[in-house]
């Protein structure tokens, strides 16, 4: 077996992305598996997101950053910054096993607005042959979101030449989707406030593009479940256009090559994947 460093090396090489992306993959499979396997924490805990997408659904996908969770339970959990700490002793001890890593955790205190009781960590990882910490993984755990459909159990998708033999529970793909489209109105929201804090919009565009070319997903059932999605975050639209309107769209022209074509450079230029998107979102009301 490969080195932990030529394993590295070698994804980044195939994938043509930056070092500090793949390391990050890497240690994003250890810590899903560290907080399936840590007591009621992994039994409560949910994956969404980009993430999901990667690690769970789709191995050739965007690379992600982050782990997001809900609650199959919702409001606060009981111990939750000792359950954290138990989940990185143990990704470290797991690690560990393959060459001589140091993981450390550090609860995040989120500005404002965010969903109530919402937590938030950083978990820092050094891997073999770096001299200071160079991997940060962002671990949010959403308590107030109600999942609203079956949450399915998946194997965690490693990309490394190494096995990893780990389920996770995880959103179905109709309610990432929903998700993702209610991200956009958030995101409108944000920028008719504040006029900023839309940036990532590019990677939900991108996301909707590749989830609603599955044509079980291009649906009208999709519609009450984005509603009900809405309703929780207290967003609303009138007509669909909403979805695509020109001060969306413009973030992401503007935001494609800093936000989305690190994670993704066989990506789409944003003018020929935008023009895409539009005519999916719009065919889900048709």
């Amino acid at each position: 077996m490969p080195s932990i460093p030529q394993m590295i090396r070698s994804v980044t090489q195939q994938k043509h992305v930056q070092q500090y992306i793949v390391e990050k993959d890497y240690a994003l499979s250890y810590l899903l598996a560290a907080i399936v396997q840590t007591g009621n924490l992994g039994e409560n805990l949910v994956l969404k997101g980009g993430t999901a997408l990667k690690k769970l659904y789709f191995a050739d996908y965007r690379f992600s950053e982050d782990l997001d969770y809900s609650t199959k339970v919702m409001g606060p959990i009981k111990q939750i910054d000792e359950q954290m700490k138990t989940v990185v002793q143990f990704m470290g001890e797991t690690l560990n096993q393959h060459g001589p890593f140091q993981v450390t955790l550090e609860p995040l205190v989120l500005k404002q607005p965010h969903p109530g009781d919402q937590k938030a960590y950083l978990v820092r990882v050094q891997f073999p042959e770096q001299r200071q910490v160079l991997c940060r993984l962002k671990v949010e755990i959403t308590v107030d979101e109600p999942i609203l459909t079956q949450v399915e159990i998946r194997p965690v998708l490693h990309g490394f030449a190494e096995d990893m033999d780990v389920k996770i529970p995880v959103y179905s793909l109709s309610e990432i989707t929903a998700e993702k489209l209610r991200a956009l109105l958030q995101s409108k929201v944000r920028l008719r406030e504040r006029g900023w804090g839309a940036s990532r919009v590019c990677r939900d565009y991108f996301d909707l593009w590749n989830l609603l070319q599955i044509p079980e997903l291009k649906s009208p059932d999709l519609i009450p479940l984005l509603n009900q999605k809405c309703v929780v975050r207290d967003v609303a639209y009138t007509s669909p256009d909403d979805f695509v309107s020109e001060d969306l769209l413009s973030v992401a022209r503007n935001e494609w090559a800093q936000q989305l074509l690190p994670f993704v450079p066989d990506a789409p230029p944003a003018a020929e994947l935008l023009s895409q998107v539009q005519p999916l979102i719009l065919s889900i009301w048709e």
